[in-house]
């Protein structure tokens, strides 16, 4: 398991770059929209910075999500009595899906649990890059967001205030209903 809590320039350069090889999934997104920013670290171009981040964010949540615990603190807390050993196999589930778009083609998420996961992934992603002190900003990671999900309607299920959604940019209707959180959109 990865070492999350070494904030070191040579953990980093050692651990975590290597690992930006394996994010390859939202080129377009990253060479087209705007990570122009120069490189907090030396010799390291500020998209494999981000890939790294993303990477880590994804590693991170694929190491933890084996704890019902972790996935009760990440996930809406109104239905967490309802995480049980099952849900927690098909977030899993979830999980690796998303990692595997992140590192060959995003297409979007496919149901609600992929919102949720990679709204896991990269909110770890951020918070690595602000213990770093990187300057990737959290505009930046919510623009990649809205990219990569949409508007960010699933954060009403925190709150406990969203059943489905129609239209707003979206092609398929979103249900957010708990029981069809792993249901494909239609």
């Amino acid at each position: 398991m990865t070492d999350y809590n070494d904030n070191s320039p040579e953990h980093f350069n050692q651990m975590m770059l290597p690992a930006a090889a394996r994010i390859r999934g939202i080129d377009h997104f990253v060479k087209h929209g705007g990570t122009d920013r120069p490189s907090p670290v030396p010799a390291a171009p500020a998209d494999e910075i981000l890939y790294a981040l993303i990477a880590v964010g994804a590693d991170f949540a694929n190491d933890y999500s084996a704890d019902l615990d972790f996935l009760r603190d990440m996930l809406p807390p109104v239905y967490s009595g309802r995480y049980t050993e099952s849900f927690q196999c098909e977030f899993k589930t979830a999980l690796a899906e998303v990692t595997k778009q992140l590192q060959q083609r995003w297409e979007g998420p496919r149901c609600v649990a992929h919102e949720l996961a990679l709204a896991i992934i990269l909110e770890y992603a951020l918070g690595v890059a602000q213990s770093w002190e990187i300057p990737l900003d959290e505009e930046f990671f919510d623009d990649l967001f809205v990219y990569l999900v949409g508007n960010g309607d699933y954060e009403q299920l925190y709150f406990g205030t969203l059943a489905a959604v129609e239209g707003g940019g979206y092609d398929t209707l979103r249900d957010y209903r708990f029981d069809l959180w792993f249901e494909p959109y239609s």
